[in-house]
């Protein structure tokens, strides 16, 4: 359960359940160490509460219905993503735009630190990079499921930054 701070409206439990609490503190500690990160779906999100953003509770009361993001089945795609220019995101694949899954309710409001990389064509933010991170990536979609390309290059692209990582 995420604490109603995390929210641009309100929503969500009143005080800091002790799992978030957890998990904002331990996103905060890969950040700090510079450990490749990508955080999926409601990954993201915790991502984006830890770089001091907040989320939308239902993402339809703020953007509308052009696109239904909650009712897909994230074993297939549902909808096109454009990719910002001169991100990390869009320098893995030849493409401005790919097809992504789509399976949630909450959205990002305000990325706080991090930086939007994808937009659905409603305007829902579908990805996050944080600056100055080697790899710290969020995406809305799940790209476990390797659906496409870009599925293909972000899962990769988290393996080799992970091998190129020395723990202390």
């Amino acid at each position: 359960p995420s604490p109603s701070s995390s929210y641009a409206d309100r929503h969500g439990i009143e005080s800091n359940h002790p799992l978030s609490q957890y998990s904002i503190a331990l996103l905060q500690e890969i950040l700090r160490r510079d450990l490749p990160l990508l955080g999926i779906c409601a990954g993201m999100q915790e991502l984006t509460v830890a770089c001091g953003g907040h989320l939308h509770w239902r993402i339809a009361q703020h953007v509308g219905h052009s696109i239904n993001h909650r009712l897909q089945n994230a074993r297939s795609v549902a909808h096109p993503i454009l990719l910002e220019a001169g991100s990390q995101l869009a320098g893995l694949i030849d493409t401005p735009t790919a097809e992504v899954n789509s399976e949630h309710n909450e959205g990002v409001a305000d990325v706080g630190r991090a930086v939007v990389v994808a937009r659905a064509p409603d305007g829902v933010i579908e990805a996050i990079e944080v600056p100055g991170q080697r790899f710290a990536m969020g995406v809305e979609w799940h790209p476990e499921f390797l659906l496409g390309p870009l599925d293909r290059a972000v899962m990769g692209a988290l393996v080799a930054a992970a091998k190129q990582t020395k723990l202390a």
